[in-house]
């Protein structure tokens, strides 16, 4: 969906990951691949492809709150968000472009790696987008703003603002070196839940930093473009390892982590301390902290696993909150029983 963009916008682009994991034609791709990979069971888990309609209020909180991105990138295989042209119909955008850029585009240098499955071999390749700016903000879809954020929340100048803090990697080392010293005697290693921090640890070990890594909480990462595009050349191996997954994999390092680490390796990064997100759960749903300054980001993970009150009453108040930027349609039909003062 092409808008025509305000020229007056800066030259920094939203990117945003997205799945319909209930699209039955998705369902079928997944189940023939689920059986031949030799992944931990989680990567399999609904909640990783469940769509609650996370990605209206990811973009709508994007138009209410950071209205000087160019062009929002939304990442799909062979999908669309049903109501995604209504924000640029209903003058909801505002200047800002929303483009649908599907899974061949990005990896159409490595087609017999798709279809994934695979959040990590798909933000891998999101700086292979065509037109995609120098500087631009991933944003999973799970993920919103809660109030306010300019340009300098993200970046000084050119260089990224990271926030998170120093975590030693010495432990984890030495138990990679115990299991490469297993396998060379052909002991096979358990196959392990793919975590957070691990794959946070490969990626500083990628970069070169072997006795610590920055760790960076759920939060949207200011990434630079050719940080990426420089590193990936003439890697064409590395990249190959990392893309053969189909599923999250425990050997898989975090593409924007990684390019955390390069930016401070350069020198060329301004460290902050850890943010922490509004990260409700279904045990504390921290609605009543929906649009307060204490939070300037958020992140809602498997909101399909919430009780349905709860999850109406969570929607409720994003929607409230972001009434101004939410498409009719949207704001009458992401509840289960009943609307909210938004709709």
């Amino acid at each position: 969906m092409r808008n025509l963009a305000d020229p007056a916008k800066l030259d920094i682009d939203a990117v945003v990951l997205w799945v319909n994991g209930c699209d039955p034609v998705l369902q079928a791709k997944r189940q023939v691949f689920e059986k031949e990979a030799n992944v931990h069971t989680s990567a399999f888990d609904q909640t990783r492809f469940a769509d609650m309609g996370e990605i209206y209020f990811c973009l709508g909180s994007i138009l209410k709150f950071a209205p000087w991105f160019r062009t929002i990138w939304i990442i799909t295989d062979h999908q669309r968000p049903d109501h995604i042209d209504e924000f640029v119909n209903e003058g909801l955008a505002c200047g800002t472009n929303i483009e649908i850029i599907d899974h061949c585009v990005i990896f159409r240098d490595h087609l017999d790696c798709l279809p994934s499955f695979n959040s990590s071999s798909i933000e891998t390749m999101i700086w292979n987008i065509p037109g995609l700016s120098e500087r631009f903000v991933y944003f999973n879809d799970d993920f919103f703003l809660n109030s306010a954020a300019s340009v300098e929340t993200f970046f000084d100048g050119h260089r990224p603002k990271i926030r998170g803090r120093w975590r030693s990697t010495e432990l984890k080392g030495l138990q990679k070196r115990i299991s490469a010293v297993a396998s060379a005697v052909g002991i096979r290693p358990r196959i392990k839940r793919v975590g957070y921090s691990n794959g946070q640890r490969l990626s500083a070990w990628t970069a070169g930093f072997y006795m610590r890594f920055y760790g960076v909480d759920h939060v949207p990462r200011p990434l630079r473009r050719s940080d990426l595009q420089t590193f990936f050349k003439g890697k064409s191996g590395l990249l190959a390892q990392q893309l053969k997954h189909r599923f999250r994999h425990q050997d898989q390092f975090i593409t924007w982590s990684l390019a955390y680490h390069l930016a401070i390796k350069s020198g060329d990064a301004v460290l902050l301390p850890d943010e922490h997100p509004l990260y409700p759960t279904a045990e504390n749903p921290m609605i009543s902290e929906i649009g307060s300054e204490r939070f300037r980001f958020g992140c809602v993970q498997s909101l399909d696993k919430w009780p349905i009150d709860l999850q109406d009453d969570f929607k409720c108040g994003l929607a409230n909150l972001l009434s101004d930027k939410l498409p009719t349609a949207v704001k009458r039909g992401l509840f289960n029983e009943r609307q909210c003062d938004g709709s």
